[in-house]
């Protein structure tokens, strides 16, 4: 269920009593933190995976793909699997040896 009509609701519920505030509480995504702020929404907890992505907000996507590659890569070195060989819409992952060109 999508929270905003409620809390929009809720706002206007209480805009007869400033000395109140309206919380949403444990948000599902980071964009709620947005949802929140347009509609006014006074205190919004968020866990601390949706506050870290915060920082990616207005990354080139580029970039961030680029930079998702990079902290892969040493991963799959780590454990062995050193290429894909790709086949139409199948992919197979061939571990402990580089894949066939």
């Amino acid at each position: 269920m999508i929270p905003l009509p409620i809390l929009r609701e809720s706002l206007a519920i209480m805009a007869a009593q400033p000395q109140l505030e309206l919380i949403w509480a444990s948000p599902r995504e980071l964009l709620n933190v947005f949802q929140a702020d347009e509609i006014g929404c006074h205190i919004i907890t968020v866990t601390n995976d949706i506050l870290a992505k915060l920082a990616l907000v207005g990354k080139d996507l580029s970039e961030y793909s680029l930079d998702t590659v990079k902290m892969v890569s040493p991963r799959r070195e780590r454990i062995g699997v050193h290429g894909l060989r790709v086949s139409g819409a199948t992919r197979a992952v061939r571990l402990g040896q580089p894949a066939a060109r």
